[in-house]
């Protein structure tokens, strides 16, 4: 069996991994799993510190002593602690059902993906987005042959001071022209020539078209928000919309 498939299927991996029961090999892959999915590592953290505070007040014999005289079934500090029990095994089955999860199509740096081997994915081509008055989309390309990161480049027209965020979405057309979203960054910072730079997956992002909106952080006029439309084509193909 894989070990990305021991991940799924074992309930108890989160817990073996706090306890440091995992093998080097099975270490690697759940810590990899972490790194694409940043809000696991944090509840997984939030855990591991409940278990050592707990352990540390029982060391101390600080633990005895908040229980008190009463009968142990009658201690508050009993029953909050028996409330902490299903509560980290919740915190558990949340890291679990998230590992679970597909990865984020975009990142906000190529050192955000991961490949297959746990190592970083190795950054890829290029793609400037502009905005167009003639034809059908901003930006057309085609996959690469390999996976890598590919990073796409904005420039928004909404412009502000040192501090200005913006948040960019990410959703595909589908026939019909509705949107679905698939991915969402949040208060980017653009670099010093004002370019806006976020990095999609090759091996997640499909051929299709997509709609790209950037707003200004924080900013509730409509002015502010920019769509840019994309067409990506499969690997290898050669041809493009000409309107």
């Amino acid at each position: 069996m894989r070990i990305q498939n021991k991940l799924k299927d074992d309930p108890a991996i989160a817990s073996r991994y706090l306890a440091d029961q995992l093998t080097a090999e099975e270490r690697e892959e759940f810590e990899a799993q972490l790194l694409r999915n940043p809000e696991v590592a944090e509840e997984l953290e939030a855990t591991a510190r409940l278990k050592v505070g707990l352990g540390k007040l029982r060391d101390s014999g600080e633990l005895p002593k908040l229980l008190g005289a009463k009968p142990l079934f009658q201690r508050p500090s009993f029953l909050a602690a028996a409330a902490i029990v299903p509560l980290a095994a919740i915190g558990l089955m949340f890291a679990r059902t998230a590992l679970m999860t597909e990865p984020s199509m975009l990142a906000a740096s190529p050192g955000s993906f991961v490949d297959q081997s746990g190592g970083q994915l190795r950054p890829g081509e290029t793609h400037a987005l502009e905005r167009l008055r003639g034809g059908n989309y901003d930006l057309q390309f085609a996959l690469p042959e390999t996976r890598q990161a590919i990073e796409l480049r904005v420039r928004p027209a909404a412009t502000g001071g040192a501090d200005t965020r913006y948040n960019v979405a990410l959703s595909v057309i589908q026939d019909g022209g509705a949107t679905a979203p698939v991915a969402t960054l949040k208060k980017l910072s653009p670099a010093p020539d004002q370019y806006i730079s976020v990095f999609a997956d090759s091996a997640l992002l499909k051929p299709g078209r997509y709609q790209l909106v950037v707003t200004l952080d924080g900013s509730k006029s409509p002015d502010s928000e920019e769509i840019f439309l994309i067409r990506v084509r499969p690997a290898g193909s050669a041809e493009f919309d000409a309107t």
